[in-house]
């Protein structure tokens, strides 16, 4: 499989697990010194790719023109929301900066990648490796925490696992310290998870291997109890059935159910008030009375409050209030309750990712994200073994979007972008196969 790899191909993969490995080292440490070490990190991968590859970024070669604008159009709104977010005082200079540096880096990354594709084999190796760099983050987290590294020290009723209670198993939940929110892990953790099952069953390279499947799904299991996130786990749940679908009726399945994103929240919602006659749910995977199954730990109450701020149709409803657009309409003042001694309650987002970005980007934000879903799962469908087995992840990502945000924390927007622009590849648009 190897042998057939250029040289470039093999700086593209080591690229790769460079970025995954050390994207988040900067958590380690605290104040200034982590500022350091992320804008450290963040110069060593400028001077790789602005200084040692500058003719792969200014001859942007191999990519879909269309859909590559499409793509540029995409981090322009998350610019200018950026910027917009900072004009209303939503985020700090810093966070702006952090976010804007790291986007461009990413995309400088994945203009660098597609520019040194030469075969659908190329981009398979780099897909492939993209999600073994992330299993490193992951285990990562593991050893650090085996040596005693944890993140901010946990709260109340979060010291021990409500999954784990419901199955009959105790556990102490786990803050990642590479994670960068208590529970974001997780949203990660259940991609690559479905991903490595989904590699497994279409003989995908050594996925096909039943130790490698065996260690990645020890890891993954690990983390999703005791990060406890009881939405993410119900997304696996949901999404693993479709393992039995054939390849052509999953893809259907996919692009149909990405048309339901901007509503898929309410259903979901819709959906957990039928459950409220099964005393096992109630019972056993809640937290109290504000962090019950039937109003998704308090989402309910969020989402109306949003509601009620867009009931007279604002003209922010086209373009939104800019990142972070829930401090500065003050959606989340009301139900303190619900964040009381949770960590970071400065940064509570509105845990929908459809809501998140209508209210930071507006419809033009959601349209044009669909678009880039619609046409990512098109293009990776073309590539034989890992493009079927894409599609159970992305399934499992339309159906965490409707409770979490997911696609605004760093570790898993590394990821989606680099899966972005690489879906760019104009190699993928001239293979017309749909498998």
């Amino acid at each position: 499989m190897f042998s057939s790899l250029e040289k470039f191909n093999y700086k593209n993969i080591f690229l790769v697990l460079f970025i995954f490995t050390f994207f988040k080292i900067h958590a380690l440490f605290e104040g200034i010194q982590s500022q350091i070490v992320f804008f450290v990190f963040c110069g060593a991968l400028a001077f790789y790719l602005i200084i040692l590859n500058f003719n792969s970024l200014i001859k942007i070669n191999n990519v879909d023109k269309k859909y590559f604008f499409l793509i540029i159009l995409y981090f322009l709104i998350e610019f200018i929301a950026l910027v917009r977010g900072l004009s209303l005082g939503s985020i700090s200079f810093l966070f702006f900066l952090q976010n804007f540096l790291w986007q461009l880096l990413i995309f400088l990354c994945g203009i660098h990648l597609v520019s040194n594709m030469k075969s659908i084999l190329d981009i398979k190796m780099v897909l492939i490796f993209i999600f073994i760099g992330v299993y490193i983050y992951l285990f990562l987290n593991i050893v650090l925490v085996f040596f005693g590294f944890t993140g901010e020290s946990l709260y109340g009723y979060f010291k021990s696992s409500v999954i784990g209670r419901g199955l009959g198993i105790q556990l102490e939940v786990v803050y990642f310290p590479l994670s960068t929110g208590f529970k974001s892990i997780a949203n990660i953790t259940m991609f690559v998870f479905i991903a490595a099952i989904a590699f497994y069953k279409y003989d995908t390279y050594f996925f096909r291997k039943k130790i490698v499947l065996l260690i990645v799904s020890i890891i993954s299991i690990y983390i999703l109890f005791v990060v406890d996130s009881r939405a993410t786990f119900t997304a696996a749940l949901i999404t693993l059935p479709f393992l039995l679908v054939n390849k052509r009726n999953l893809y259907l399945i996919v692009q149909s159910g990405w048309l339901l994103f901007p509503l898929l929240s309410f259903l979901f919602l819709t959906f957990s008030q039928l459950t409220s006659n099964f005393d096992f749910l109630t019972n056993n995977f809640s937290r109290g009375a504000s962090d019950d199954f039937q109003s998704l730990s308090g989402r309910a109450d969020i989402w109306e409050a949003i509601l009620v701020k867009y009931n007279k149709a604002p003209i922010e409803i086209i373009y939104g209030y800019g990142a972070n657009a829930q401090v500065y309409l003050n959606l989340l003042s009301e139900y303190d309750y619900l964040f009381a001694g949770m960590l970071g309650d400065t940064s509570k987002s509105v845990h929908s990712a459809a809501y998140q970005i209508f209210i930071d980007k507006g419809l033009i934000g959601i349209i044009i994200f669909m678009m880039i879903m619609f046409k990512m799962i098109k293009q990776f469908n073309k590539l034989d073994k890992v493009g079927p087995a894409l599609l159970l992840p992305f399934l499992s990502l339309l159906i965490i979007t409707s409770t979490n945000v997911v696609i605004n924390v760093i570790d898993f927007k590394t990821l989606f972008l680099l899966l972005v622009i690489i879906s760019s590849s104009n190699l993928l648009t001239q293979n017309n196969k749909i498998l």
